[in-house]
């Protein structure tokens, strides 16, 4: 494997985990304008 494509795939994770870290946080601790666990919770009872 190329530095290259090792440099690219490097990129495309870290993207790709804060883009999840992010969105874990908005649904957990209502981060970022997110619900928070307990409107979270609430909708998993419906």
């Amino acid at each position: 494997m190329t530095v290259t494509m090792s440099i690219a795939l490097l990129i495309l994770r870290l993207v790709v985990g804060l883009t999840l870290a992010v969105h874990g946080t908005q649904k957990l601790f209502g981060w970022f304008a997110g619900p928070g666990l307990t409107r979270l919770m609430q909708g998993f009872e419906k």
